[in-house]
């Protein structure tokens, strides 16, 4: 698609114009950009096919994360660089779009916005387009797995070592489980955080997106059905049916070691919020 130049939209409080000439970076893989200054920063996301699901012989596999299927992204989209913050969902409080909720106690600023369902996360891309004029929404389960993979057909970002789990995201290990001590054993490392961390504290992966992997799950645009069998091949989500529940993908600060993998699905009624579950935004170009 031909880049576009848009007249400057109207804004809705909190926002302002964008500061940097988005235009030229719309289309080319790997660019960072951000259309004002309080929206998320979002990263330029390449066109391309991937494998999505998990093979039969992975461990921790689940039955509903296949069959393995190939998925085309046909064009370029743009994915938040990070899970969207707390500053960035104050925004759209401010503009009585968007309700506030708990932290938990656990702090705000650029920590991932928690405890949103998926009504709110939603509302709050609904917002976000309105207010910039561009076209914002919640990625579909295939964009989330294809970004998340960026090129990996492993298991998770970590591959075989789980010691080196922690340098790749914010996940249940030692330091949660001084606090916690929940049922299950942590991976073997100790990442700095004991509940949810601020964005962007860990590697990114090969397209520049971080904490694909652990602090809190994603919303995504489908419904969860327990097969591939009648998934998009194009990359769009999967709207059919009564969707009674939701698509999150992603992991968390507090789930199974076996959950912390990119074919992890993890089906949510759309309207609960949980403190391990936020969002990501996509934006087509």
């Amino acid at each position: 698609m031909p880049l576009r130049r848009f007249a400057v939209p109207i804004l809705l409080a909190g926002l302002a114009p964008a500061f940097a000439p988005v235009a030229a970076a719309e289309g080319t893989p790997g660019s960072v950009f951000r259309d004002c200054p309080a929206c998320p920063e979002m990263v330029v996301i390449p066109a391309g096919r991937f494998a999505m699901g998990s093979p039969e012989d992975e461990k921790g596999r689940d039955d509903d994360e296949g069959p393995v299927h190939e998925v085309t992204i046909a064009k370029p989209f743009a994915l938040g660089r990070f899970e969207v913050t707390w500053d960035e969902w104050a925004a759209c409080v401010k503009d009585h779009a968007c309700e506030d909720a708990p932290d938990e106690g656990w702090g705000r600023g650029r920590r991932p916005a928690i405890n949103m369902s998926h009504h709110q996360a939603e509302a709050y891309v609904k917002w976000l387009a309105k207010a910039t004029g561009k076209p914002y929404r919640l990625p579909s389960e295939s964009e989330w797995e294809y970004a998340a993979r960026a090129g990996s057909s492993a298991a998770t970002p970590w591959g075989a070592s789980a010691a080196d789990a922690c340098r790749h995201g914010n996940i249940y290990d030692r330091d949660s489980e001084a606090k916690y001590m929940f049922q299950w054993k942590p991976l073997p490392c100790a990442d700095g955080q004991v509940e949810t961390g601020p964005v962007g504290g860990y590697a990114a992966n090969a397209f520049g997106l971080h904490d694909m992997i652990g602090n809190v799950f994603e919303w995504t645009a489908d419904c969860y059905l327990p097969s591939y069998a009648a998934t998009p091949a194009d990359g769009t989500p999967n709207t059919a049916g009564p969707c009674f529940k939701r698509m999150a993908r992603g992991g968390s600060w507090n789930i199974f070691p076996q959950w912390l993998r990119f074919a992890y699905r993890y089906g949510i009624e759309p309207v609960k919020g949980s403190n391990n579950v936020g969002l990501r935004v996509a934006r087509d170009l």
